[in-house]
């Protein structure tokens, strides 16, 4: 199994003055990205590829001390997406996604999750799994309109009353999906929209009919926080469960 984590950004959400990506940030005592990788070596994971951007070379460096520490039994593959100020989550898929060739875990360096919901997600059969947390949203969250147990509409643009929910970054990817995915990116970018987030795939694939299966992850009541906005760091420093 692999998985690709993008922490390129610099968090302008955040804070204007952080000198290092979300991904860095700390709780219980550990890095996010440290939380996401030792989940994953549990797992058995034999490959994951790490998008870097903002402060790419303090990142990468840690990603190597980390991995002489603990000898875990899996690859870690720093790709730098160096545009990362002028493109949008897309790009930075684009730049890893050459490194996946299987089913894949898709997530994001600034979300943080428990274990029990990362099995669930992990042992789905489904082509596509979606982590969801369903009910109100704000404007700015990634929306979806799900009928049917089919994804209708995967977009920021979904009209709040119109949104069953908002995608959490956690999700899961079998391979002929990531092999339509990275046509979808590559066609994108030459067509130089770089404005476009990862979900532009997704909804690149229902527009198109692909024949996947879909399954979603209520993470109601879960330990699950992709942090944005200050609140959302205090919300997962209170409420952390492994």
């Amino acid at each position: 199994m692999q998985a690709i984590i993008l922490a390129a950004g610099y968090g302008s959400r955040f804070s204007n003055t952080m000198k290092f990506p979300k991904c860095m940030l700390e709780i219980e005592g550990q890095t996010i990205i440290k939380h996401q990788l030792i989940m994953l070596s549990e797992f058995n994971f034999d490959k994951v590829v790490v998008v870097t951007g903002f402060a790419s070379t303090k990142v990468e460096s840690y990603l190597q001390n980390l991995q002489r520490e603990n000898n875990w039994n899996m690859e870690i593959v720093s790709v730098c997406n160096p545009f990362f100020r002028s493109t949008n989550v897309l790009g930075s898929f684009w730049f890893g996604m050459k490194e996946l060739d299987d089913t894949f875990f898709y997530l994001e360096g600034d979300t943080i999750f428990e274990r029990e919901m990362f099995k669930e997600v992990l042992n789905s059969p489904a082509d596509c799994v979606l982590s969801i947390k369903y009910g109100s949203v704000d404007d700015e969250a990634m929306k979806v309109r799900i009928k049917e147990n089919k994804l209708v509409e995967i977009s920021k643009k979904i009209a709040l009353e119109k949104s069953d929910g908002e995608f959490i970054g956690l999700s899961r990817f079998s391979k002929k999906a990531l092999q339509q995915f990275k046509q979808y990116a590559d066609k994108r970018l030459r067509d130089e929209e770089f404005g476009d987030y990862f979900e532009y795939v997704i909804q690149e694939s229902i527009n198109r009919n692909d024949d996947f299966s879909y399954d979603f992850v209520d993470i109601d009541g879960r330990y699950c926080c992709e942090i944005d906005f200050p609140e959302d760091y205090d919300f997962a420093l209170k409420n952390f469960k492994s």
